[in-house]
């Protein structure tokens, strides 16, 4: 018999997601009481060994040329997100003279 304050009539878990951060906080119920499970990227293992092993060497260039890995290994997750923080470097970088050139 479930009391007044369980989740739900099932035994699905609640599943919460944060846009902000990214992670995704499970709750259960167990024992009347709930449990929290976070998952974060590195449970999620986005990126494969191979991905990471090919990808390397342009995810390393990508911080002197930030669209070479865009251009040579556009299906490798993890070189897009190395371009991708080159970039952001980057426009921090000239936003950043700018401000201290004033």
């Amino acid at each position: 018999m479930r009391h007044a304050g369980s989740m739900t009539g099932t035994d699905k878990p609640l599943r919460i997601r944060c846009k902000t951060v990214g992670t995704e906080i499970t709750m259960t119920e167990h024992k009347n009481s709930f449990e929290y499970k976070e998952a974060t990227q590195a449970e999620e293992n986005i990126y494969t060994a191979e991905d990471v092993e090919t990808g390397k060497t342009m995810a390393g260039l990508s911080y002197f040329l930030f669209f070479l890995p865009l251009l040579t290994c556009s299906e490798s997750k993890y070189a897009k997100l190395h371009a991708n923080q080159s970039l952001l470097l980057l426009i921090t970088a000239i936003a950043g003279n700018m401000t201290l050139c004033l």
